[in-house]
């Protein structure tokens, strides 16, 4: 496997932890789903963006 393979691997595996983690708040406090829904959106965009620039920087 490369390394870029490696981190793809390794990104997707934080970001699957992530949503768990998430989610499982969300199922024990209904009433902030959509808060949460939409700032965990809004923070996984810029951890995406971010890796992808790094992903990007390092091949």
């Amino acid at each position: 496997m490369t390394q870029f393979g490696i981190a793809i691997k390794d990104y997707l595996g934080n970001f699957i932890v992530l949503w768990g983690i998430v989610k499982l708040r969300l199922i024990l406090n209904n009433n902030l789903e959509i808060n949460l829904h939409l700032n965990f959106n809004k923070i996984v965009y810029k951890i995406l963006y971010t890796n992808i620039l790094i992903l990007a920087s390092s091949i």
